[in-house]
């Protein structure tokens, strides 16, 4: 790959990586939340310690399983957003390899051509026709 070219495919490689480590970044945050969320006790559904003290109320129970609910629908919220990004830089970091790739003239596994060959087109390609369409 000539210099100028590896000097302008820099800095889309580097953004594409720090989108990578952003994505994985929001990934480990969400599992340390769900770490956190899931060791420590739900407050409002703590057990009774001492035998006289009294059992929480209904309306205290209903709160805590409505936050509890509410946490784990924005951690899988989380969790998606942070796969989403992190396969954004993945394919930003190989959408720019393989452009590097047509570009020099060596084989390109996007369209499977190799320098110095025609492209398939429609008109050199006949599209077959299904059994029984005579």
């Amino acid at each position: 790959m000539p210099a100028h070219k590896l000097r302008a495919d820099l800095p889309v490689r580097i953004l594409s990586i720090v989108v990578f480590l952003l994505g994985i970044g929001l990934l480990l945050a969400v599992f340390a939340l769900a770490w956190r969320l899931f060791t420590s006790p739900v407050p409002g559904l703590g057990l009774p310690i001492a035998a006289g003290s009294p059992a929480p109320a209904p309306a205290a129970i209903g709160a805590a399983i409505f936050t509890f609910v509410k946490q784990i629908v924005f951690m899988a919220i989380m969790i998606i957003s942070g796969s989403l990004i992190a396969g954004r830089g993945i394919h930003l970091y190989f959408t720019n390899a393989a452009h590097a790739t047509v570009e020099t003239g060596s084989t390109s596994a996007k369209n499977g051509m190799v320098s110095g060959e025609a492209p398939v087109t429609a008109q050199s390609k006949p599209i077959p026709t299904p059994p029984g369409a005579h």
